[in-house]
């Protein structure tokens, strides 16, 4: 069997909210470099519950996290979080005890460590850093309602009809996160000729998929998002979803001319935090594999 295989390679997201900060340019410009493939998912709500901060020696605090109605006790390393932000760093610290400050907020604590010289030093904590780490435990499920590409990330998301009405349909206890994805491309061939065509036709796509402009990287990301979309099946695209993949006109010209006749996504990654499904799905699993000569299989468990 000659088989494509598609990898989720990194994934990154942002909160919905983050679209709308004076400084979404510089969050958004290495996102965009690296990815074209985006999805809207709703995750439970994670806030800081500042009413239960306590200091833990001088550079250590411990705080409870709520996950929609459940409660998380972390312990955070303020060092860990050092400010980045020159307005924080240049504060004035007169006193030398560990204190937060009134700018905290469920969304983002702002205090003050005593680092191990003994000098006064300002931490951030945003609420995403204790979600990305899973060192903190924070499990949650990502329900995927939309996929979609595009090349202006930034003005496409900022206007976003789908966007917007997954907004507006969150109930008080979800928020929405955009996440988005690199995929490695990669495959398997058997040998003859057949097979040396296939493993040359992989091999271009791998090096041209790092240039980001080149045709075979648009229309991998064409066929990632095609096939994405068939298996998730979010409620919030409209086609695709229900395409006979072995009669689509690209996988034709793009695989099935080439010989091509399988593919296998993987679209799993590491931790509790990473979770994403959708109520839709082909099958209930991160790894799947459609066979192009027998589609009434769908997309199936490799055995």
């Amino acid at each position: 069997m000659n088989e494509l295989c598609i990898e989720i390679e990194t994934m990154r997201f942002i909160p919905h909210r983050w679209l709308f900060r004076d400084d979404i340019d510089r969050i958004l410009l290495p996102i965009i470099e690296k990815s074209s493939i985006y999805s809207l998912s709703i995750q439970k709500k994670v806030r800081f519950d500042l009413s239960s901060i306590d200091f833990i020696g001088n550079s250590s605090l411990g705080v409870s996290v709520s996950i929609a109605q459940d409660v998380k006790s972390i312990v955070v390393n303020c060092e860990d979080f050092d400010a980045f932000d020159e307005k924080a760093k240049n504060k004035k610290e007169n006193n030398i005890s560990p204190d937060i400050y009134n700018e905290s907020s469920s969304l983002e604590l702002v205090g003050r460590y005593i680092s191990t010289d003994g000098q006064p030093r300002v931490f951030m904590v945003p609420i995403e850093s204790v979600i990305a780490n899973e060192k903190y435990g924070i499990s949650l499920v990502n329900n995927i309602v939309y996929i979609g590409q595009s090349h202006k990330l930034k003005k496409r998301l900022q206007s976003h009809e789908k966007i917007n009405r997954a907004s507006a349909e969150l109930g008080d206890d979800e928020e929405l996160r955009l996440n988005f994805y690199e995929f490695r491309p990669s495959g398997l061939a058997r040998g003859g000729v057949e097979g040396l065509k296939i493993g040359r036709f992989i091999n271009e796509l791998q090096q041209q998929y790092h240039s980001k402009s080149s045709k075979s990287y648009a229309d991998f990301i064409t066929l990632v998002e095609r096939f994405m979309i068939y298996f998730y099946k979010p409620i919030y695209n409209v086609q695709h979803k229900k395409s006979k993949l072995n009669q689509d006109k690209k996988v034709k010209r793009l695989l099935l001319s080439r010989g091509i006749n399988s593919i296998s996504i993987g679209l799993g990654m590491n931790g509790d935090n990473w979770t994403f499904r959708s109520d839709c799905q082909a099958i209930d699993s991160e790894n799947a594999v459609f066979d192009f000569q027998n589609p009434k299989l769908d997309f199936h468990l490799d055995f």
